[in-house]
């Protein structure tokens, strides 16, 4: 698998078949897509919440009811036989992160680096990943 490839954590639907991210503004609920493609199915280019349009990213508004189903991603990694929650995946890099007094002693041993007390950091690459996990969870829109 490829870094780029990662789902990012977050809110996920099915629309005519296939998955999307979702994302919510001012009660109206879109699909987002990476794929120009898509721009002739009704999608315009995504503007984020600053009015900036951005050119790889495309959005939908959609009705909820449009939606197969609707599920939370949690994305997580195996590393040194060990699970962790992906926290971010930027410049080829992903940083995985513990959190909890009880996960402090396995985060000193592995070198994660100290963000706030009971949470850890550690950015690694996708090569020194053993397994990638990707939880769902059904979520109910309003």
């Amino acid at each position: 698998m490829k870094i780029n490839d990662l789902k990012t954590n977050g809110v996920y639907g099915l629309y005519n078949g296939k998955e999307f991210r979702l994302k919510e503004r001012n009660q109206d609920i879109y699909i987002i897509s990476r794929d120009p493609e898509d721009l002739k199915n009704g999608f315009d280019y995504y503007i984020n919440v600053v009015g900036n349009q951005i050119k790889d990213v495309f959005r939908k508004k959609i009705n909820k009811n449009e939606l197969e189903e609707t599920y939370n991603v949690e994305m997580h990694v195996k590393f040194k036989g060990y699970e962790f929650k992906i926290t971010v995946v930027k410049n080829n890099k992903i940083i995985i992160s513990t959190v909890g007094p009880e996960l402090e002693p396995l985060a000193k041993k592995l070198n994660f680096k100290f963000v706030e007390p009971w949470v850890y950091d550690k950015e690694i690459s996708i090569d020194e990943v053993d397994e990638i996990i990707e939880r769902q969870e059904p979520v109910y829109l309003d």
